[in-house]
């Protein structure tokens, strides 16, 4: 009975695939430019005197997702850290203990419980100080792998035809470092503003100031529907103008020739980069402190992957010979609330040792697994 136990290990592991896969797969070929595109909650630390540098996070991602058509033998696993984040991460070592099980649930069944996500298998691959490099800001993506952390044991992750989900814990606690080492890592789609066209710098007022600044929510750019506004800052004050609303901007321009330069209607240097098929939406008038804020809008549910764009045109005697000066434009995503098919589960600081933590579905920090 032994001999056979060992035979079938055997012959297990020989038709077991070694090479690697990206987790999430979307990440292989795609940057991740939802924000956040980075995450702090894997190797979390801090300066406090009175809060752990610690965190414990859990990767829950389908393995549908993985790609491998045969068990994949796992022997080390990598990070990467996000490309636009625009500050350096420090060098970092950390006691670590990384633990791999396979669940027979997806990742849509995930709770905030840790012990409940785990499958069957749960297997410590890693239960020692790792060490991650001082990493400056990298121009392209992606930016290159770190040193794989090699385990103290293979670990054999079924085919994807087996279905229920990868789970890929650690724990960890820093001896060196002051700061986290922010890793990469991918967002539900929950909509977000992006600029349509350059930030009107040179298109200014009599007095000598632009649109240089606005202030907002995205929460009603969420897939249910919501309320919407946009504050335009920097402005004339008492100056009035009118904002328009439309499908199309520079992005996506219809049949529409934008952005429209002004300069030869006498607004030099101002652009108007949306279309009309919406048109000028009511008047608004700037407060003494040179804003103005928009109605609260209401945003239908059922939108989530659509777009709109808005700018506003102010009407400024003094500033040329047009009297207008354009505001600065922006593209409104509506989320479609989709993500990774995964779920990431964490507690920093002195709750790391918690059995509980925050869920956020969709969302997966970028591993590489070989």
């Amino acid at each position: 009975m032994r001999l056979r136990t060992c035979f079938v290990s055997s012959l297990a592991l020989a038709a077991s695939a070694t090479g690697q896969i990206t987790v999430p797969s979307s990440v292989a070929t795609t940057r991740p430019t939802l924000s956040p595109f980075y995450t702090s909650s894997v190797f979390y630390s801090t300066t406090s005197t009175t809060t752990a540098p610690a965190s414990r996070s859990q990767t829950i991602i389908d393995l549908s997702d993985l790609g491998n058509v045969a068990p994949l033998v796992a022997k080390s696993i990598a990070v990467r850290r996000p490309i636009g984040l625009g500050n350096s991460n420090p060098a970092m070592t950390t006691n670590a203990t990384l633990v791999l099980s396979v669940s027979t649930a997806l990742s849509s069944a995930a709770t905030t419980t840790f012990a409940t996500n785990y499958g069957a298998s749960s297997t410590t691959v890693i239960n020692t100080a790792i060490s991650l490099p001082a990493s400056v800001n990298q121009a392209t993506w992606p930016a290159p792998w770190q040193p794989a952390f090699p385990f103290n044991a293979p670990f054999v992750i079924p085919p994807t035809s087996a279905g229920g989900s990868l789970v890929i814990d650690l724990t960890q606690v820093q001896t060196t470092g002051a700061s986290s080492w922010y890793v990469e890592y991918t967002t539900p789609d929950l909509g977000g503003r992006s600029t349509n066209g350059a930030v009107p710098s040179q298109c200014k007022f009599s007095g000598g100031t632009y649109n240089n600044s606005l202030s907002y929510t995205t929460g009603g750019l969420r897939p249910s529907g919501g309320s919407w506004y946009v504050q335009y800052g920097g402005l004339q004050p008492n100056v009035i103008g009118v904002i328009a609303l439309s499908a199309f901007g520079v992005d996506n321009k219809g049949t529409w020739p934008l952005p429209l330069d002004l300069t030869p209607l006498g607004a030099t240097n101002c652009s108007f980069n949306v279309g009309l098929e919406i048109g000028f939406l009511g008047a608004l008038t700037a407060s003494a402190s040179g804003t103005a804020r928009t109605p609260t809008m209401t945003i239908p549910a059922g939108l989530g992957g659509s777009a709109f764009y808005d700018q506003t045109i102010w009407f400024d005697a003094a500033a040329n010979t047009a009297g207008i000066v354009s505001g600065w434009s922006s593209k409104w995503s509506i989320g479609t609330g989709l993500g990774a098919p995964s779920a990431f589960v964490y507690a920093t600081g002195n709750n790391h040792t918690s059995a509980t933590g925050t869920m956020i579905t969709g969302a997966c920090p970028t591993w590489q697994i070989q």
